[in-house]
């Protein structure tokens, strides 16, 4: 019951953020050590992208996937 209880509550709010809960992002003091002084946002955007692509990948690739893990993902984006 209480974890029923629990789901309900953060329903709506993994439906309003429409961004996958199991997505990692940057912390704001990593993008403030990444930035290079004077350096234009839409380039310092683009270094963030492919960095992120590049850490995902290689989290993907340390961390083996569970069968139980998997479902549970697939879980919450079909809810979300």
């Amino acid at each position: 019951f209480v974890t029923l209880v629990l789901f309900m509550r953060r329903a709506e709010e993994f439906r309003s953020h429409r961004t996958a809960p199991f997505r990692r992002e940057w912390t704001d003091y990593a993008k403030w050590t990444f930035r290079e002084f004077n350096e234009f946002p839409h380039h310092f955007k683009e270094r963030m992208r492919s960095a992120q692509m590049a850490a995902e990948e290689y989290a993907s690739c340390t961390r083996p996937s569970t069968p139980v893990f998997d479902t549970f993902q697939r879980f919450v984006k079909f809810i979300a």
